[in-house]
């Protein structure tokens, strides 16, 4: 397995089953389960990204398997872009903020951003505690 192979693989980000798996799998499950290797004869799909495919990182994939997974197991394509891309956001989101967090300095620089903005809303809540209340004149 190649590098683009292991990054396309890499599974969710979360944890929580997105719409594009649960789609996936109700179509799985509609063809009657077919083995990951059947469909990997059929689509021209490795079993395992197939497999990986059904179990949440549909997300990683390319448009073009999506929409060929899809095709093999009845689904609709139209009706399965707009959760791919929706799992290929979440997916590009998460791993940008994994790439930022691991920046040097980065973790320090959002420390101090949430401790100003700690002091800020502070501030903000003793001004409105303060502040006459305009409706009483």
């Amino acid at each position: 397995m190649g590098h683009d192979e292991q990054a396309e693989d890499a599974g969710p980000t979360g944890g929580e089953l997105d719409d594009l798996t649960a789609y996936l799998l109700g179509l799985h499950v509609a063809a009657g389960r077919p083995a990951t290797r059947t469909i990997a004869r059929a689509t021209g799909i490795s079993h395992t990204r197939v497999h990986n495919y059904l179990h949440g990182a549909g997300g990683t994939a390319s448009w073009a398997r999506v929409a060929t997974l899809v095709a093999h197991l009845g689904g609709d394509e139209a009706a399965a872009q707009p959760l791919w891309e929706s799992a290929r956001d979440r997916h590009t989101t998460a791993r940008t903020w994994q790439v930022v967090a691991k920046a040097p300095g980065v973790t320090e620089q959002l420390d101090t951003i949430a401790g100003l903005l700690t002091e800020i809303l502070s501030e903000l809540r003793q001004l409105t505690a303060t502040r006459p209340d305009s409706h009483a004149q």
